[in-house]
């Protein structure tokens, strides 16, 4: 979650008092005692801490600061001085508790060492339906975490204005550990020893994309409560504040000059505390006769009717504050005015087969929007409408609290009217990219080139919005990434244009069903011990595609095509739906159909819907093992692109470059990344899919095909041109490994066939008399002895 306004970030290094950093600074795994702000700021702070300096040290100071401030999550702190074991297992309780009682998913919160005493939890606005910017913030932040960690001591002392928190991967000075993420389930199984062994340096962890999250409903009611009951209070301590002298002078007889303002005022106290009209008549004529002088009979009744008659009613845009003459407020809310008031915003459905969802259309920039989300914007749009109000505020936001099934309920705010979404695709020869100051097209014939909004015809998702800015460069620095992937190419230069390729291919959103691929990302080594390898960098690869075009990421090893909801993290918005980390059970021929054709998508509690082809996303897979099968349908549906082992689990990208990818950089390396990577759509436009010629793949996929008996076996045994008895040799085959009485002639004869694929020869078979032959063919013609051609030479 994003915030323009509120998009300034302090920072301390070396110590929670060397602070005023406004500026992301180089931080690297020598740095410690690093901090940044809890809450996001406007320019307000800034200005604030140029104006005030501390009295001792004569510098810049934020002490005091208690401006508006924004917040993107919600921090859970827990310290337990000398007792880490208490710690973990106090937090375990409440994170289990919120799983069951808020249903999260513990994979969506961001778990940390804090690496001393305690823990820290970052639970993301989004799952609350974001957070308003106010003054009040940091004492609602603090009630939330309050009920989230009831019952167990949790320390909220760094929520106020300007709380720091440690930064992650940050060595802790005293104990000399860092502050590193962990996984929920690494949290409840590892001991306090193996986490403090993971914080002996820093450690990388994949985020979560909160973008995709959706808000929770009881989260969302968890805050709007607690917000309801901060704002009374607030006005209460308010009016408490003001009480003593505010009243003095209310009550007292005043001068001609000054008698309407206070009537006014004493009137609408008297309203306020819902006294009936003839009540307040009574005490307005016994206070008129302390004025000096009083009105005449007839002007106080006049005065007197006149003031009622200003509070009689309060209009807004689709409500109405009525007041009887008893004194009763009543809230009204017009459904047809409703109605009108969400369509004039923006709001809209979307039809999806038999089922629809809310959108909300700003300035052609279209955002996917939960029904709770639509709730928060209405209130907080009746907030800013009562912002000097209070009292009308909480009149019609009790209304709308204490019946808000009925007001908010789908069967009313589905009745806006919907819309026939189209939005700007990108053409075969045409991309199409949106930063925040203008929106990138690249062509095969003009390259890429920047242009401003207002020359942009058509509507937007905004997931699309890239919120960085795009300037074209043309220097001979390679990006870091660039570099990462040169050398994940083997510093090969024709390799890394393969890679440059696949990545245009991705980003490139259009979809052609003749020559649709999914891009295959597998490791070159072959394994010494037959596990997979991993960790060269394809999960990197596909964080990269995420950060330019709306990715979803399927965890692939616990992923099956058995369930319902086999594509429910696709959205309409989804460009690229990536498999990370597949096993060797992974069933590719179950991708064929969504490769080439529509995609069905099903959610839970929701109606299946149909994406049509060309709305539906890109397919990247990744895996530590790889693809089985053979034929055209792989051969025309696959692109395989072999990853080096120069990034391993004992060599990664921060021992090159100094800085973790993507999360060190400036705003500069990142604008070399866009540049780069939309040269490779430029590329991918121009030449299509680059093909290279393998290194070891093939050799790979015969390995996991068979044994590294049997090619030993084919090796020594098996010549081109010569004819064999099947059986013959299978039981030969037999004799010579025992570990292999378990294999079926069947599976021999396959695994025959598959090493006769990988020679690129012909396999040929006869019957003869009852007894089966074949014979492999080099069609270069000739006897070959494969005894040369040693598959692990």
């Amino acid at each position: 979650m994003f915030n323009e306004d509120f998009n300034i970030i302090e920072y301390a290094i070396g110590s929670v008092y060397d602070r005023h950093i406004w500026e992301k600074p180089h931080i690297d795994e020598n740095s410690k005692d690093c901090y940044e702000s809890v809450f996001r700021h406007s320019d307000e702070i800034k200005k604030y801490a140029s104006e005030h300096r501390d009295p001792k040290t004569k510098k810049q100071s934020v002490s005091g600061y208690e401006g508006v401030v924004w917040a993107d999550k919600l921090i859970l702190d827990i310290d337990r001085e000398g007792d880490l074991e208490s710690a973990k297992t106090e937090l375990s309780k409440v994170l289990r508790r919120i799983e069951l009682e808020y249903d999260i998913d513990l994979r969506w919160l961001r778990i940390n060492f804090s690496g001393s005493k305690g823990f820290h939890v970052f639970i993301p606005a989004e799952l609350f339906g974001g957070f308003e910017a106010s003054e009040e913030l940091p004492e609602q932040l603090k009630a939330i975490g309050k009920k989230l960690t009831e019952g167990i001591e949790f320390d909220f002392s760094f929520y106020h204005h300007t709380g720091l928190m440690r930064l992650e991967n940050t060595r802790h000075s005293t104990s000399e550990k860092y502050a590193i993420p962990l996984t929920a389930n690494e949290l409840f199984t590892l001991s306090i020893d193996e986490i403090k062994e993971l914080a002996s340096s820093p450690r990388e962890m994949d985020v979560f994309d909160v973008t995709q999250l959706n808000s929770i409903p009881k989260l969302v009611g968890l805050k709007d409560n607690i917000e309801y009951e901060n704002d009374e209070e607030d006005e209460d301590e308010q009016a408490d504040k003001t009480k003593p002298n505010y009243y003095q002078e209310l009550w007292q007889g005043q001068p001609k000059g000054n008698r309407n303002i206070h009537l006014s005022k004493i009137i609408g106290h008297l309203i306020q505390n819902n006294l009936p009209n003839e009540s307040i008549r009574v005490i307005v004529k016994y206070w008129n006769e302390h004025n000096k002088p009083p009105h005449s009979t007839e002007e106080i009744e006049k005065e007197i009717k006149h003031g009622i008659k200003n509070f009689k009613f309060s209009k807004g845009e689709f409500w109405r504050i009525k007041r009887s003459g008893n004194g009763v407020f009543k809230s009204e809310i017009n459904f047809y005015d409703l109605i009108e008031f969400l369509e004039q915003k923006g709001y809209a459905k979307k039809y999806l087969d038999q089922s629809y969802l809310f959108i909300k259309n700003d300035s052609n920039v279209v955002d996917m929007i939960e029904l709770e989300k639509i709730k928060d914007n209405l209130i907080a749009y009746i907030k800013h409408y009562y912002q000097k109000n209070a009292f009308n505020k909480r009149e019609l936001l009790n209304e709308l609290y204490s019946r808000s099934g009925y007001y908010f309920g789908r069967k009313l705010i589905e009745c806006i009217p919907s819309i026939n979404l189209e939005v700007i695709r990108d053409k075969q020869d045409e991309a199409y990219y949106y930063f925040n100051n203008g929106f990138v097209k690249v062509t095969k014939d003009e390259g890429i080139r920047l242009y401003d909004y207002s020359e942009l015809e058509g509507r937007i998702w905004k997931s699309q919005i890239i919120q960085r800015d795009f300037n074209r460069v043309n220097d001979e620095r390679k990006s870091v990434y660039e570099q990462f992937l040169f050398n994940v190419a083997g510093k090969s230069d024709d390799r890394l244009k393969t890679i440059k390729s696949s990545i245009g291919y991705l980003l490139h959103g259009y979809k052609d069903s003749a020559n649709a691929k999914v891009v295959v990302l597998v490791d070159e080594k072959i394994p010494d011990d037959g596990e997979p390898n991993g960790r060269t960098g394809k999960s990197i690869y596909g964080k990269a595609l995420s950060k330019l075009k709306k990715s979803s990421r399927i965890d692939g090893k616990n992923f099956t095509f058995t369930e319902r909801f086999t594509f429910q993290e696709v959205y309409l918005d989804t460009k690229i739906l990536e498999f990370n980390d597949v096993t060797r059970k992974f069933d590719f021929e179950r991708l064929f159909s969504v490769t080439t054709d529509d995609m069905t998508i099903e959610n839970k509690k929701e109606k299946p819907f149909t994406l049509k082809f060309e709305d539906s996303p890109k397919l990247l897979v990744s895996t530590n093992y790889t693809i089985k099968g053979q034929g055209a349908s792989y051969e025309d549906r696959l692109f395989e692109v072999e990853f080096s082992d120069h990034y391993n689990e004992n060599h990664k990208p921060l021992d090159d470059f100094g800085k973790r990818l993507f999360d060190d950089w400036d705003a500069d390396e990142w604008n070399r990344f866009d540049n780069f990577m939309l040269e490779c759509v430029e590329l991918f436009l121009k030449e299509g899919l680059v093909e290279y010629k393998p290194i070891n793949l093939e050799r790979r996929k015969l390995l996991d095909q068979t044994s590294p008996e049997f090619i030993e076996f084919a090796e020594q045994e098996i010549s081109a041109g010569d004819e064999y008895d099947k059986t013959a040799l299978f039981n030969k085959f037999r004799t010579t490994y025992t570990d292999f009485t378990w294999l079926k002639q069947r599976t021999f004869t396959n695994w025959t066939k598959a090493y006769s694929g990988y020679m690129n020869y012909s396999y040929n078979t006869r019957e003869s008399n009852g007894t089966s032959y074949f014979k492999l063919e080099d069609p270069k013609g000739g006897r070959v002895d494969n005894k040369s051609l040693s598959l692990f030479d």
